[in-house]
């Protein structure tokens, strides 16, 4: 098989040999795939240059097996970091696509969702300034939106909407517990119960209509900040479910190293 021109982001790379790098690579056609890259390491190598994070780049490779070979690469947009908290982020979404897709399994509209947040994560500065918001909020409402879309693009998705087992409606006035096996249930404590209200604009919550959620968020009052919360507990409890003894490295390292940045994964 001889693929041209595939876009695709690298995720991780390792060594392969002493001349050869191993790439992790997640496109809209193939999903997550592995490539050598024979001789990247040798200085005049042409991979050398393209072989970083946060580049969505072109892809030519060749191979019937799992392990493909790399013949050409080049670049068609390359995003860079202002500070630390783009890198982490960053970082943050390639190990949650490592950690869940399986290897050659695509997911096209996942791939549209994880480009687009790239896109706004190295763009902040411009979209804060357009939406009025922080750039430690809107960042959050990125990863938020992207840790939606990939637990419903493999199989895992949360119906915000409905009450498990009896498949109610969730009610914007009332309060709800989650558990991450079954769903949402009815909740007897005003004090650890989650509003339905909540629930009902994590529905809404998408990248690719930013404006009707921010609008829908204006509408119900509530504030930023507790949907912020509330929707990280939610999701981190259903990823850490779903990973089971799997660690998200990334969030110790930022809790390291950046502090208050771990916390908003």
């Amino acid at each position: 098989m001889r693929i041209n021109n595939e876009l695709g982001y690298i995720l991780h790379q390792k060594p392969f040999s002493e001349t050869s790098v191993l790439l992790e690579v997640f496109t809209p056609t193939f999903g997550r795939i592995a490539l050598i890259a024979k001789g990247a390491k040798r200085p005049k190598s042409h991979f050398k240059a393209y072989l970083f994070p946060f580049k969505l780049l072109n892809f030519s490779f060749v191979g019937k097996n799992e392990l493909k070979t790399l013949t050409h690469i080049d670049e068609k947009t390359n995003y860079t970091y202002g500070h630390a908290n783009q890198l982490i982020f960053g970082l943050y979404l390639n190990e949650l696509i490592l950690r869940f897709l399986k290897k050659e399994d695509p997911h096209p509209e996942l791939f549209a969702i994880f480009h687009l947040a790239m896109g706004y994560l190295f763009n902040l500065d411009n979209l804060c300034s357009k939406y009025t918001l922080s750039k430690n909020y809107f960042s959050q409402l990125i990863l938020r939106a992207i840790e939606i879309e990939l637990l419903t693009s493999v199989g895992y998705g949360i119906d915000f909407s409905t009450i498990a087992q009896s498949h109610l409606p969730i009610i914007g006035a009332e309060y709800y517990e989650y558990n991450p096996s079954i769903g949402f249930t009815k909740s007897n404590c005003l004090n650890t119960g989650i509003l339905g209200e909540i629930l009902i604009l994590m529905c809404k919550l998408d990248l690719n209509k930013l404006d009707h959620f921010l609008d829908k968020l204006k509408q119900s009052n509530t504030e930023l900040a507790l949907f912020l919360k509330l929707s990280k507990n939610i999701l981190r409890q259903s990823l850490d479910f779903h990973l089971g003894e799997k660690k998200i490295y990334t969030r110790e390292l930022a809790g390291i190293e950046w502090g208050k940045t771990g916390e908003m994964i």
